[in-house]
């Protein structure tokens, strides 16, 4: 495998390639207050497993967060959607003639989707832990702390969120979408019959929350999103050897 960093447009960008041609290409976002690499450098490791198994995958932070410029109080859904938008463009010109599948976890997996519908040359959609909800409801009139003070959510995020409804958008798909959840994800877990409905295509995978936590759960979710690339790609990727 060859990691390489980059910066397209202000944001930093991490590409993992295989040892040979890469059989497909996967982008993944990070959720809200996340980066590239975590939580948990969990992402890092899917990364890493998907191109053992001849996947090239590109993450990055989103302007605000992680090695990209801007604030974090900037963020809006709109940018984050832009950003998306973005490093597709320059990892399907990077990582030519292979299928492209989005990707993103938590609230990744909702920017992800939000920009799947005008994506070109989109083979697939996989989220990762996301519940895909329509809005927030009345955000706050003002902001409100997470992790402990390190992030605040103002309305002007959360008011931005609203523009970006998913459900009708993976309704509207005319590609494969899959969700991996944990089993101990409340929130993922209430919202499974309703994607069920959308035809999205559920893994559940025992033992874990939000976070896939656990080595085992984090090698069943490698396991997953390999088996979806493969089946929606028809790429000869192998299955297994994960960390």
């Amino acid at each position: 495998m060859t990691r390489t960093q980059h910066v397209v447009s202000s944001l930093a960008v991490v590409l993992d390639l295989p040892d040979g041609p890469p059989a497909a290409l996967v982008l993944c976002a990070h959720g809200l207050t996340g980066d590239k690499s975590g939580p948990a450098d969990l992402l890092a490791r899917w990364a890493a497993d998907l191109a053992a198994a001849g996947i090239a995958v590109v993450r990055f932070d989103f302007r605000g967060s992680g090695d990209s410029s801007g604030r974090f109080a900037a963020t809006t859904f709109t940018g984050m959607v832009e950003d998306f938008e973005s490093v597709w463009d320059w990892a399907r010109e990077r990582v030519r003639g292979v299928p492209a599948i989005a990707a993103g976890i938590s609230t990744g997996g909702v920017v992800a989707t939000a920009a799947s519908a005008g994506l070109p040359g989109l083979t697939g959609l996989l989220l990762l832990s996301s519940d895909l909800l329509d809005g927030v409801g009345d955000p706050p009139v003002t902001a409100f702390a997470m992790r402990a003070g390190e992030f605040h959510l103002g309305r002007k995020l959360l008011a931005d969120r609203e523009n970006w409804p998913v459900r009708p958008v993976v309704a509207a798909l005319a590609v494969p979408v899959r969700l991996i959840y944990g089993d101990q994800d409340g929130e993922v877990v209430a919202n499974v019959p309703g994607l069920r409905q959308l035809g999205v295509d559920v893994v559940r995978i025992e033992g874990c929350g939000h976070l896939i936590e656990t080595r085992e759960a984090r090698a069943g979710l490698a396991i997953g999103s390999i088996e979806f690339v493969r089946t929606v790609t028809g790429s000869a990727v192998a299955v297994g050897g994960t960390r």
